[in-house]
């Protein structure tokens, strides 16, 4: 029951961001060899084939489903490792529509590859941790190795940008974002709820870490006009987070607020990458979501008003 209530919490915590996913875009990792496992959007896509259980979770019908292939199959959910199936079963339908030898587009820190579905793969260690269990496996033949567990996008779209995970470095303009946050946060107090004494209480924002900052250049908004993304995110405790994200235009103007720091925050916001997914001129934003017993990656685009997350992978609740 802590595990499933534990995604709903997760859940719950992304609510204010819309979703609407793209089905020609999805998440992936590296997981070497010049292999990428891609997440599909199942839960999005099949959410009325599965049944709820009593806490509203459709997550044990998925598990018992897959676990059912696996044990015909000769396998069981205890086993370890990766369990590959080079054959597109019946069964996969209620899993995914894409089918082996399908070409994608694959986004890495490295370049843009052509990567061709080889086969499908079954993490049954994945239950631990609430995980997605079941994948596509596309191959790669550029000579270029992406790292293992590198975040990377993949797409129909073969004018799609090169995945930047690559911070802002110019010295100046990092400093004066920084001390912008910290002359806005510095002093301000939030609300945390102390489990060991059994009540809410006020804690004062007084320490900043270098590790809690992340700048991008690109163009969020508007394609005609440099802009910056600015991203601070830090535990303030084991369970309560500090955030605050917005973008600017070159002159340090806001001009989009996308994470406001707020009380009895369980949440982390914290940017890894930017990608013009489609061509259009405006560069998604690959994020790190997450709470202390989970995390996953969300793939932002501006509809025209807000941020909508258009892909999400690798989504974990403990």
């Amino acid at each position: 029951m802590r595990n499933i209530l534990s995604l709903i919490i997760l859940f719950f915590l992304f609510l204010n961001f819309a979703f609407s996913f793209n089905n020609n875009v999805y998440i992936g990792i590296s997981i070497g060899e010049k292999k990428i496992l891609l997440q599909d959007h199942i839960f999005a896509n099949n959410e009325s084939l599965w049944k709820e259980n009593e806490y509203g979770s459709i997550y044990e019908d998925y598990m018992n489903y897959i676990e059912k292939f696996l044990i015909n199959k000769g396998y069981s959910l205890q086993d370890t490792g990766y369990l590959y199936f080079n054959e597109y079963y019946p069964e996969f339908k209620k899993l995914t529509n894409i089918k082996t030898d399908e070409e994608f587009y694959i986004s890495t820190s490295k370049g843009v590859f052509k990567g061709i579905v080889t086969s499908y793969c079954l993490i049954p260690s994945d239950t631990y941790i609430n995980g997605n269990i079941f994948y596509v496996v596309l191959e790669y033949k550029n000579d270029e190795q992406v790292e293992i567990d590198e975040p990377v996008v993949i797409s129909k779209y073969e004018n799609m940008s090169i995945l930047n995970l690559k911070q802002l470095h110019d010295r100046n303009t990092v400093d004066n974002f920084k001390n912008i946050i910290i002359n806005t946060l510095s002093g301000k107090k939030v609300k945390i709820y102390d489990s060991e004494e059994d009540r809410d209480k006020l804690v004062v924002i007084d320490t900043f870490y270098k590790d809690s900052f992340r700048f991008f250049k690109g163009h969020f908004t508007n394609k005609d006009e440099e802009q910056y993304i600015i991203n601070f995110s830090q535990n303030i405790t084991s369970e309560f987070y500090i955030n605050t994200s917005f973008i600017t235009d070159k002159d340090g103007n806001v001009v989009y607020k996308m994470i406001s720091v707020k009380d009895k925050d369980y949440d982390y916001f914290m940017v890894k990458g930017i990608i013009d997914v489609d061509g259009d001129g405006l560069d998604e934003i690959l994020a790190d979501q997450g709470y202390y017993e989970g995390n996953g990656l969300y793939l932002y685009k501006f509809d025209g008003n807000d941020f909508i997350v258009i892909a999400d992978g690798f989504v974990y609740g403990v």
